[in-house]
């Protein structure tokens, strides 16, 4: 995805304008964003909204400006009235162009969040607080009790007739004593904006702006897979922590597992990635029932043992693939 100033630099062409102080603002502001001065750029927009507030370059720039000032970890829902400010009475082209632009840099935004949070529990063994964890476990709660997050004004305009599909969710148990829950409540929540954006992203008739689009989006599929594989060291560390001091009442891999296993299965789904390939061997592999535990059947539990050892080598070998994902 190119930088905030490179996409903004496209505005000018796009909206050209006689009033030449309007049009000396937008290109100050892309030479502040240049200089990594964001706050100066967002006085140069506010100014020229103030000059004549019916163009629209400053309205959509200013909705980018804006969100690149949101902290990743303190990512709020998507308003976007700035942007639909700015759109609202575009040719069907432009505002595809931009809507979609604009949701995968949201998208891009939300994948840095998502990557930070597993590089410190994965890497740094830094996991997040209860404290960290409780908004995205009321927002869970909520959706449980049946009232779904209200669709916000950018992405029910930009939907139409097209609602995204309904999620469904484990238990807030299994979601909150998972050391990624964070991250995976980060995902949950921008599940309704990849499916929209990527509806808008396939109107767009500029090659630029979609290839700009597509990597906004890739970048969040990317933190997706890099939590997919932190969850799947996960799974094995507590297959092995299982195996060596077993549940008395455990029947199967899955059990071993908890609440791991619930939230990788859940994981899949939400991402559309419950045909791929990964998806299907560990839907076999956490029913794999466990041998008994008496003298006469250590043949059996050897047995076991080897062909978990060879099912776990091909599973941590097995890569979910961003084409395999339905969002």
């Amino acid at each position: 995805m190119k930088d905030l100033s490179t996409i903004l630099s496209d505005l000018i062409p796009d909206f050209p304008t006689g009033n030449l102080a309007y049009k000396e603002k937008l290109q100050t502001t892309i030479r502040l964003l240049q200089y990594q001065y964001p706050e100066k750029a967002k006085t140069q927009l506010e100014q020229a909204i103030a000059l004549d507030a019916s163009l629209p370059a400053a309205w959509i720039g200013l909705a980018f400006l804006e969100w690149t000032q949101i902290p990743p970890d303190r990512l709020q829902a998507l308003q976007g009235e700035t942007l639909l400010q700015g759109v609202q009475n575009l040719p069907a082209a432009l505002q595809h162009k931009y809507i979609g632009v604009f949701l995968a840099f949201v998208a891009q935004q939300h994948g840095k969040a998502i990557q930070q949070q597993v590089e410190k529990c994965w890497i740094q063994k830094q996991y997040p607080t209860a404290v960290e964890q409780q908004p995205f476990l009321d927002m869970l709660r909520a959706v449980l009790d049946g009232a779904d997050e209200p669709l916000t004004p950018l992405l029910a305009y930009s939907l139409g007739a097209n609602p995204p599909r309904r999620l469904s969710t484990q238990p807030l148990d299994a979601i909150a004593q998972n050391p990624y829950g964070l991250p995976c409540m980060l995902v949950y929540r921008t599940i309704p904006l990849m499916q929209v954006a990527k509806q808008v992203v396939e109107k767009i008739e500029t090659p630029d702006a979609c290839a700009w689009a597509n990597a906004g989006l890739q970048s969040w599929r990317h933190a997706v897979l890099f939590l997919v594989d932190a969850q799947k060291e996960l799974l094995f560390e507590d297959y092995q922590q299982g195996w060596r001091h077993p549940n008395p009442t455990a029947q199967n891999v899955h059990d071993l597992t908890v609440p791991a296993s619930d939230t990788f299965h859940q994981l899949l789904h939400w991402v559309g990635a419950e045909n791929g390939a990964l998806c299907q061997h560990w839907t076999r592999m956490r029913t794999y029932p466990l041998p008994k535990k008496d003298v006469l059947a250590f043949r059996s539990r050897r047995q076991f043992h080897h062909t978990m050892d060879q099912e776990w080598r091909l599973f941590k070998n097995t890569y979910l693939r961003t084409e395999e994902m339905g969002v």
